[in-house]
């Protein structure tokens, strides 16, 4: 899993052509090509209000920036990306608008700025995917990253009745997840890349056999259970399941270590990236065993609900599964329902 350029490795994403057009095609709606912003002072002083929201109350929120080189990445190095590339300027408008929102939700002109922002970089992100080279590839990757994020923070306020699982996130991830692999193949020197400081930030989730390894699932093994009669079960689907509940039992683990709140954070964003192909499918198939194991992904997120793009993603996710979950099923749900209800 490691990729080795010189004196650097990182991990490496599975290419899936599929995931990035559908992506895209699930955000279809947002594009918008022929939306025009009037140049005026107030269009001047609202982008340098979320130009600066951005850089001081933003950046050190995001995942890993408990690393100082990360967090200088963001705060320094990104915005000045984002001054010769649309795609990542209008992301970080957009997400800084969603930001500023939360605490003043009937802003007009914070409404309008982040519908139009967000339509924006989306059209701006598609066109430069389809235009992909060394020259954009950095901003690629820094966009693809913003926008992940503010599609898990979307959650907060998506409807959930009646419950379905979050998929346009999960095929988001996916995406940005081959994106990546295709924009890093582009890069022409490493060391100079922005992308890097990010990229190679610690908690490092290149070697599978750590990730993966199957001590990790050993106090989730109960997941597996097979005393639920009737599911369809078969050596790739328990290889499926086995991987998933790894994967969270070693964001478990980080979190009984006492890592930074930063640090579970960029785990737990990577899951989706990370996860078995089939488990997103699984999901999306609302296969009860899949939306178990992702209410026990998402009761993680109550160890960072402090931070204000996670927020009460926890308690909605879990319950909205425990709704529509067979009764059967409702004893896998203790633990996540317990522990999203406390938070």
């Amino acid at each position: 899993m490691l990729t080795d350029y010189g004196q650097l490795s990182f991990p490496t994403f599975q290419i899936d052509n599929d995931a990035i057009n559908l992506s895209f095609h699930l955000l279809e709606p947002a594009i918008a090509s022929d939306i025009e912003i009037p140049e005026s002072k107030a269009r001047r002083k609202l982008e340098l209000r979320l130009q600066h929201n951005f850089i001081a109350n933003m950046c050190p929120t995001f995942s890993a920036c408990h690393n100082v080189a990360v967090r200088e990445a963001w705060s320094t190095d990104v915005p000045k990306v984002a001054l010769e590339h649309d795609n990542l300027l209008y992301e970080m408008f957009a997400i800084s608008a969603f930001h500023l929102l939360k605490s003043d939700p009937n802003d007009a002109e914070l409404i309008a700025a982040r519908q139009t922002y967000l339509s924006l970089s989306l059209h701006e992100q598609r066109k430069a995917v389809s235009r992909l080279d060394s020259r954009n590839a950095d901003a690629v990757c820094l966009a693809s990253s913003l926008i992940l994020m503010d599609s898990f923070a979307s959650l907060q306020d998506r409807a959930l009745d009646p419950y379905l699982p979050p998929m346009e996130w999960l095929y988001m991830a996916r995406g940005a997840g081959s994106l990546y692999g295709v924009a890093l193949d582009r890069i022409n020197n490493f060391k100079t890349s922005r992308i890097m400081a990010i990229a190679m930030a610690e908690p490092l989730l290149d070697d599978a056999n750590v990730v993966f390894a199957e001590s990790n699932r050993t106090g989730l093994l109960g997941l597996l259970s097979q005393e639920i009669i009737g599911e369809f079960w078969d050596k790739e689907t328990k290889e499926t399941y086995e991987k998933t509940l790894s994967y969270l039992g070693g964001v478990q683990i980080g979190i009984d270590r006492g890592e930074h709140p930063l640090a579970t954070l960029r785990r737990m964003m990577a899951f989706a990236l990370l996860a078995p192909k089939k488990f997103i499918q699984y999901v999306g198939e609302q296969r009860p065993r899949a939306l178990v194991i992702l209410a026990h992904f998402f009761a993680l997120a109550s160890n960072v609900k402090d931070i204000w793009w996670i927020g009460d993603i926890a308690q909605r996710e879990v319950q909205g599964i425990w709704d529509v979950l067979p009764l059967e099923w409702h004893v896998m749900m203790r633990k996540p329902l317990a522990t999203s209800r406390l938070a």
